[in-house]
């Protein structure tokens, strides 16, 4: 039997999702979507982590870190684009080592 605890907790991670798309969607339509961008992948990282959605978390991080290195465009331009290439890296070695897990 589903209880209420766990329907207001599943209820309320689907929202967070779900306003985190609404602001990627609505940023998109701006002149300058990178803060909506940022505020609806964290909203999106959130439910992902809830979840435990592994593959989803990472890609989210690296969607989040590449709109955040723009943003802060102090840090430099090989910064802004060696930082989300890494994480990919980082993403498929991953990917690479969770099928070897069990052999190990």
């Amino acid at each position: 039997m589903i209880t209420r605890k766990l329907l207001t907790s599943f209820c309320k991670y689907i929202w967070i999702g779900i306003w985190g798309d609404l602001f990627i969607l609505f940023g998109s339509t701006q002149a300058y979507p990178k803060p909506f961008y940022i505020i609806g992948g964290i909203a999106l990282l959130i439910t992902a982590m809830h979840y435990k959605l592994v593959f989803f978390v990472a890609l989210e991080v690296i969607i989040v870190t590449a709109h955040l290195a723009i943003v802060l465009s102090g840090v430099g331009p090989y910064i802004q684009v060696a930082l989300p290439a890494l994480l990919c890296f980082q993403l498929f070695i991953f990917f690479l080592m969770i099928g070897k897990d069990s052999r190990i």
